[in-house]
């Protein structure tokens, strides 16, 4: 009798372990629920405005600590915010014509979520320009280094020529990523001028952006040295027609 009421007291036992055991691992399952996360932008097939990729994320138990993109399954990059996040691919440089698969995962300090992708096209990247040196609303004079850099998406050996254009004169510069032009500004009047910049690619496309510096010209300025010069010859002639007309008096 004694044998069959410790058995039962074991299996009540065990029963009530096992029912506390169950309870605490579904709580631990609720705890650790992935997050999820949604690419908006672009859709399948749809080539990216500017390169730029977006989309949501969330998590029912916490907060997203970070959102992480790849292209074509490589490097890992952080994206720019959370439950509203966006990227610029552009960072991941390399691109040529085909067609490229994004995929996206969400982070919620403990896990990660399901790995989200979208497959899209790239074509021909425009280069980009822009301009380092005169700075913007810079005073110049006599001959003007203008200087700047440039860039493809598709591959920095792609890009053939860079002009800038001061007003209405075009000139072709020196180098591509690197470029550089002296400008002699004596030979126009003093006053505003604009300088824009554009790259050009193998493909005949031109720079997406227009980088404009305003710059103003002063070679007729007179110098302090000048002024001070002029200056100290009227005093020293004020004071000899003094001094002649006190004598002029003197005999008189």
């Amino acid at each position: 009798m004694k044998r069959n009421l410790m058995k039962i007291t074991i299996s009540i036992a065990l029963a009530v372990l096992f029912l506390v055991s169950g309870v605490t691992i579904e709580c631990e399952e609720n705890d650790n629920q992935l997050p999820e996360i949604t690419i908006l932008y672009p859709s399948y097939g749809q080539e990216p405005a500017y390169l730029n990729v977006s989309g949501i994320a969330f998590d029912t138990n916490g907060i997203i600590e970070w959102v992480e993109v790849s292209l074509n399954g490589k490097d890992w990059w952080t994206a720019n915010g959370t439950t509203n996040w966006y990227f610029n691919i552009s960072k991941i440089s390399g691109f040529i014509d085909v067609k490229y698969t994004l995929y996206a995962r969400s982070y919620n300090g403990k896990n990660y979520s399901k790995i989200e992708s979208v497959i899209f096209p790239i074509g021909n990247i425009p280069p980009r320009c822009w301009i380092i040196s005169p700075l913007l609303n810079q005073t110049v004079k006599g001959l003007v280094e203008i200087f700047g850099t440039a860039s493809d998406f598709n591959g920095n050996d792609t890009i053939i020529l860079v002009e800038i254009s001061i007003d209405k004169d075009w000139f072709v510069v020196y180098g591509t990523t690197n470029w550089t032009y002296l400008w002699n500004s004596t030979k126009v009047p003093d006053g505003i001028y604009n300088i824009t910049a554009f790259a050009y690619d193998e493909a005949g496309e031109s720079s997406w952006i227009y980088p404009l510096r305003t710059i103003y010209v002063k070679n007729n300025e007179e110098s302090n040295d000048t002024k001070g010069f002029e200056l100290l010859v009227i005093l020293i002639s004020l004071s000899f027609l003094i001094l002649f007309r006190k004598r002029i008096k003197s005999f008189t």
